[in-house]
Parts: C-alpha cells; structure tokens; sequence
C-alpha cells in the first residue's frame, strides 16, 4: 500500500474513534440508558473530587510549609501562587491517575451498561464465568498501574516541551484512557489475554481516537468525570460490536 494512503487511512481511523466517544453520548441519550450511570458516575465525581482536595491540600500545605510565613502583601501573593500551582498539579495528578480509579470503582458499575449496548447494537451477549471476571479484574488493574506509571514518567520528561507538552499528553492519555474503554467490551467475546492483545493491536488508532475524545472531555469542569468513562465505554462497543455486524451480515 502507498504510504501517503496507509497515513490517509490510519488518521480517518483515528478520527473514527474520536467521533465515536460522542456518538456513545447519542446513544446512551436515544436508548435512555442514563439510569444505568448514575452509580457509576456519582462514584466517579466523588472519587475524583476526594483526590483532588486530599493532593490539593497536601501539596500546598508542603510547600507553604517550605517557603515560610511571612507577613504583607508579598505573602499573600506566595500564598495565592502555591494554591494555583497546587490546584492544577491535584487536577493533572487526578487525571493520571483516573484509570486506576475508574478500573477499581466506576468500570464495574458499567458492566448492565455495557450488556444493554451490545444487546441493542445486535442482541448478542456473552455471559463469563466468575473465574473470567476475577482474572479479567486482576488483568485490567495491572494494566492500569502500569499505565499510570508510564504516564508519569511521559509527564517528566515532556516537561521541557513547556505548553506543547499538552499535545504528547493527550495523545498518550488518549490511549490509556482508549483501552480503559475497550478493555471491557473486548472482554465479552475474548477469555484469553493474547487474543484480547490481538483485538488491542487490531483497533490501536480507534483506541488512540476514542481515547483522546475521553482525555480532552474529562477537562470540562464536574461533567466530564460524570459522563466521560459511560461515553467511552459504549463508544468502544458501537466501534467493535458495530464491526462485528458488519462482518456478520457479508458473511451471509
């Protein structure tokens, strides 16, 4: 294949799966699934809000404590500075690492969610087995520590790109929130952890796209944590399940 057109069609698929995490709102909206998020999503909110007031405080409380009280304006400026920086480090520090959260407390809330999409998208579901689940639990925990790991170090060493380094963090984010979405739904049809990779490689610039729609959305205020881990997930599985039906119906 040309190069210029294996470019031309990773970047539609790309932007394939961005489109889908706001297409996975349309549906959750049509369907009138809402009711199956609000669990889910109050967790989030709650979990989300905790981390950032607990490293909020500690952050500033560490470094007021380093440079001192002092009296006079100057000091208030000091003191007005640190919650700034301390208020968007606890909002970043949060965001790397909300999919040890949304694995751990929200993505088990979401599984009638996710039953109800694939069902409508082609009434099909496959039930697991507990000792399924419990590996696929384990599994996604790991993956998401280790996520949060490399996610810090790509945070580090980004830092001397100054304000660009947004754009090496969405598309890194992008793909560790992407498979926190997919994961889920590529669990209902695989139990093996090879070819669940399989399906991994096989989506990898639907993952990046969906992923980033979920990184940048999470940045809204209060409603991105509510809505953004429900929009990825049905994203993901209109993505496979819609494929799925697809080459099912050109079987025939």
């Amino acid at each position: 294949m040309d190069p210029g057109l294996h470019t031309q069609k990773n970047v539609m698929r790309f932007l394939h799966g961005f489109s889908f995490f706001f297409k996975g709102i349309r549906f959750i909206t049509k369907h009138s699934l809402w009711k199956y998020t609000v669990i889910p999503s109050l967790l989030s909110l709650i979990t989300s809000l905790f981390l950032i007031l607990f490293v909020f405080t500690e952050i500033s409380h560490s470094i007021i404590s380093r440079v001192g009280h002092s009296d006079g304006m100057f000091s208030g400026i000091i003191v007005a500075a640190v919650w700034i920086f301390s208020a968007f480090l606890s909002f970043l520090i949060t965001i790397l690492l909300y999919r040890i959260i949304s694995s751990l407390l929200v993505t088990p809330f979401l599984g009638t969610l996710l039953e109800k999409t694939i069902f409508i998208l082609h009434e099909n579901m496959t039930k697991q087995t507990i000792l399924t689940e419990i590996k696929n639990i384990f599994y996604t925990i790991w993956i998401n520590l280790k996520f949060s790991i490399i996610g810090i170090v790509f945070l580090i060493i980004s830092l001397p790109l100054g304000p660009f380094q947004i754009f090496v963090m969405i598309f890194v984010e992008g793909y560790f929130l992407g498979r926190a979405s997919f994961d889920p739904v590529f669990e209902t049809e695989s139990v093996n952890i090879h070819e669940r990779n399989s399906l991994v490689k096989q989506h990898f610039y639907e993952i990046l796209g969906l992923g980033s729609a979920f990184f940048l959305f999470l940045m809204v205020p209060a409603i991105g944590i509510l809505i953004a881990p429900a929009a990825g997930m049905v994203g993901a599985a209109m993505i496979r399940h819609g494929k799925i039906v697809y080459e099912h119906s050109h079987e025939r």
